[in-house]
């Protein structure tokens, strides 16, 4: 064949002549484009190709170790000033498939996303229209001090602050199933509020994990918060109000949540009743295939306790007295209803009142810290579903002591109990006493068969007492002496406690009342009467090996003290109709006579006293008095055999008689 022969010719010679010709002038333009414009000017033109109402500017862009470096990227939507997001870093590591779309690598640096409302609308309604699609993937996305902006986010008004750092490995469609986990910081929500956001929730760490393959699908695998913070109040009602009516609407409602956990999660009440002390509640939950919508809805309605052990409440002006201490107080309760300040229950266990200065003395301080807080709003008083309180105490705290107890315990239910401070409770309820045997062997005293219902109303009624009804005893003790079918009432204020008391004794019946002030050492009083008694049962109780006797009598005595001493007795007894006494302890008494007595005065002594061994009366009076352990009993009877009138006095600790005792009856 010839060389003539060989040579193209023809038309389609001249068409594939031009053709390269055509693509040697493409790739020419494109190596100019990129060395004149940079490869800058390519990717502005793919982000404005991709979506017509986005703006990318940028600053330098360098090769450096095989990698393209861009600096100080701002990416902006049309019309708005405020970037979406900007840029100080990027590293692209292009690697050997990157004309295919695979990258090597990509890490941000100090990116800061802000959605403001605009741009939330914007994109959820415009959400994949790009201009074109392709494979991509990504060997390793690293993100490093990356911050999030979110403000007024949807119906609700949510403000979002979190940082974000974290590695993504094996990124793109081509590995669907691969996990990614990002870390999120110093995470802050709050419900937007034109004068200032209200806070709602932080936490110092939380862990988001997903799926390219699960968030195209609308899925997100978990969110874990913890050792977060939850501020319950106005901030989280406005966003449950807002996400219960618009949940649907929501951007990104219909995204799912495989599980969301809340790990130690310190819930803090914004508003608290007055007087009671700053309190934290640890919450620990977790949530399984919930909507975006509704996560907050879904946490709201989760019922949760918490227990507080060993809490007291101190005096104001001395932190060493008790106004009421709780062995264990149990709180059930939602986050929906902190929010409106609703309780689900609370269950106190073993309650200790102290009714005495400490008590009110803290109830005054609170109210006066409510009078100076900025006034209630009508909605801001608590209100508690059902309280319960069992094996509950009330004790006197009389003098500055604290440790006499009331003859009662107590228990009771109330429901619906709305308060907005301590002092300023309203509420009226009834304590249980149930049936229960005290002792006190302090008193050598014996309660049995204590039970009753005690009406307690505070602030107390002006026409009624704040605690009134009657506790009842079946059987009381106090040394040797005996009573049955007993009552007690008592009246509580901020003076100190009045009472009264009755039952029976001895076939006759007793009253009584008592009065003590709070103030430390403070005086008490007391007194007791008695009608129609048996001076024969009485006397065999009282001191049978001193005299007996037996008739009817009435008695009233009066005592009087201060702090834990007796300090003044004073009383009568007068008898009903006739009667016998014997005294047992004479010949003890006859020869307890001084014998430095004269022979004269010994021996009327003795015979003035051998006419009361044994001495029936139709008359019988007596009176006495006492001052410590120094006293006077004066006796008067008559009598078929004449008139007994002696007196007798006890010099306690004055054996020389020097005291105002020598002087005998002169009183």
């Amino acid at each position: 064949m010839s060389d003539e022969a060989a040579a193209p010719s023809g038309p389609w010679f001249g068409t594939r002549l031009w053709l390269l010709a055509a693509v040697f002038l493409g790739l020419l333009l494109i190596a100019w484009v990129a060395l004149n414009k940079g490869p800058t000017s390519i990717l502005r033109w793919a982000v404005k190709s991709y979506d017509p109402a986005l703006r990318l500017q940028t600053g330098r862009t360098i090769f450096r170790d095989g990698e393209w470096v861009l600096r100080d990227l701002r990416l902006l939507m049309h019309g708005q000033k405020d970037p979406l997001l900007t840029l100080k870093e990027a590293r692209v590591g292009l690697g050997r498939q990157w004309i295919r779309g695979q990258i090597g690598s990509l890490t941000l640096i100090e990116p800061f996303i802000r959605l403001h409302p605009p741009a939330v609308e914007y994109l959820s309604q415009n959400s994949g229209a790009g201009g074109f699609e392709f494979a991509w993937g990504i060997g390793e996305v690293t993100v490093e001090r990356g911050h999030l902006w979110v403000e007024n986010f949807g119906e609700s008004g949510v403000d979002v602050s979190a940082g974000i750092e974290g590695k993504l490995r094996q990124l793109g469609p081509a590995h669907p199933g691969e996990k990614h986990e990002l870390v999120i910081g110093n995470f802050y929500l709050a419900s937007h509020n034109p004068s200032g956001s209200l806070p709602v929730m932080g936490a110092g760490q939380c862990l988001l994990s997903f799926t390219l393959g699960g968030w195209e699908a609308g899925r997100v695998a978990s969110l874990r918060v913890d050792d977060g913070w939850m501020i319950a109040g106005e901030g989280l009602e406005h966003l449950l109000v807002a996400e219960s009516s618009d949940a649907d609407q929501e951007p990104g409602a219909a995204l799912v949540f495989d599980s969301v956990e809340l790990v130690n999660l310190q819930v803090q009440p914004d508003v608290l009743p007055g007087g009671l002390p700053a309190v934290s509640l640890q919450v620990n939950t977790a949530l399984r295939d919930v909507p975006f919508g509704a996560v907050a809805e879904e946490l709201a309605d989760n019922r949760h306790q918490i227990e507080f052990s060993n809490i007291e409440l101190l005096s104001p002006t001395d932190p060493l007295r008790r106004a009421v201490t709780v062995r264990s107080a149990f709180v059930i309760f939602t986050l929906g209803g902190l929010a409106r300040r609703d309780l689900e229950e609370i269950k106190l266990i073993a309650p200790t009142v102290y009714v005495g200065e400490p008590l009110f003395e803290y109830m005054d301080v609170s109210d006066e810290e409510v009078k100076e807080a900025t006034p209630a709003q009508g909605g801001d008083d608590w209100n508690v579903k059902k309280l319960s309180v069992n094996f509950g105490r009330v004790v006197l705290a009389v003098g500055g002591r604290s440790k006499v107890g009331l003859p009662l315990s107590f228990h009771t239910q109330v429901s619906n109990l709305s308060l907005s401070s301590l002092a300023g409770l309203n509420v009226e309820f009834v304590l249980k006493v149930p049936e229960e045997d005290y002792d006190f062997p302090a008193y050598d005293l014996t309660l049995s068969k204590v039970r009753g219902e005690l009406l307690f109303n505070y602030p107390p009624d002006i026409l009624r007492n704040n605690l009134v009804n009657v506790v009842e005893f079946g059987r009381a003790r106090w040394r040797n002496f005996h009573a049955r079918e007993m009552w007690i009432s008592a009246t509580f204020d901020r003076a100190g406690i009045n009472g009264d008391f009755g039952g029976r004794a001895y076939r006759g019946y007793l009253n009584g009342g008592f009065s003590f002030l709070f103030q430390p050492e403070s005086p008490w009083t007391g007194w007791i009467t008695g009608e129609g008694l048996d001076l024969d049962l009485l006397t065999a109780d009282g001191a049978p090996q001193h005299f007996v006797m037996n008739g009817l009598a009435d008695f009233k005595v009066e005592v009087n003290g201060q702090a834990n001493v007796v300090e003044r007795v004073k009383g009568e007894m007068v008898g009903r109709g006739g009667g016998r006494l014997v005294v047992n302890k004479l010949n003890d008494i006859l020869e307890a006579l001084p014998p430095e007595w004269p022979a004269l005065k010994s021996e009327l002594s003795r015979v003035s006293l051998e006419t009361l061994r044994d001495f029936n009366y139709s008359e019988a009076k007596s009176e006495f008095w006492f001052v410590g352990k120094q006293g006077i009993i004066d006796i008067r009877m008559k009598g078929p055999a004449g008139s007994r009138n002696f007196e007798l006095v006890f010099h306690g600790d004055d054996p020389e008689r020097k005291g105002a005792w020598q002087r005998g009856g002169q009183r």
